[in-house]
């Protein structure tokens, strides 16, 4: 543990660095996208965001994911849902909350 800059202790932070192979994984993925006729910063942004989660770049994830949502494109419960797992793996507890609570409300 190490202080915060409000006193407390924050819990231990873990994260791995993507090598050069995990990196040259997600670049091909996100070419298969565009292969397909998907644009990853357009309408196969779920998906980039998917790949990138998986991938274990949840910060990516967040930032694509958040753009999606600002674009106004309607996002389905899957898609806060996978917010909603990134967020809270980031930390933000109270994004992922959100994020969540709009899942439920779209699956009723």
């Amino acid at each position: 543990m190490a202080p915060a800059a409000s006193g407390r202790a924050t819990r231990e932070q873990r994260f791995t660095v993507l090598g050069p192979d995990g990196r040259e994984q997600v670049r091909r993925d996100l070419q298969a996208l565009a292969d397909g006729g998907l644009d990853p910063a357009g309408d196969g942004a779920f998906l980039a965001a998917a790949l990138y989660s998986h991938a274990g770049l949840y910060y990516q994830a967040a930032r694509v994911l958040e753009r999606l949502e600002r674009s106004g494109a309607p996002m389905g419960a899957g898609a806060y849902l996978l917010q909603g797992d990134v967020l809270a793996t980031i930390g933000d507890l109270a994004g992922a909350r959100r994020a969540f609570r709009r899942a439920d409300e779209l699956r009723r």
